[in-house]
């Protein structure tokens, strides 16, 4: 991820390095299910990295559908206008 990208969705962005923001990836469909499962079983295999990237991921996911009401409902009111 490049660190425009994570400025979208960190807030404190000193407590991350370079290398850890070059690493972060968002969770892919699959990747989201098993994170979800091994939530829900509470194994303990969870890293504080996985939390991570779930976050990040459902917070990337929440502002891209964000974005796609506020076009709609822009376009709306130039439509009225």
């Amino acid at each position: 991820m490049t660190i425009e990208e994570f400025k979208k969705y960190a807030i404190d962005l000193k407590r991350f390095n370079i290398a850890e923001v070059e690493e972060l990836t968002l969770m892919q469909p699959d990747e989201l299910d098993q994170y979800q499962t091994e939530l829900e079983r509470d194994t303990g295999n969870l890293s504080n990295w996985d939390h991570f990237r779930a976050f990040i991921t459902m917070k990337a996911k929440v502002k891209t559908y964000e974005d796609v009401v506020l076009n709609h409902i822009n376009s709306i009111r130039e439509e009225g206008e």
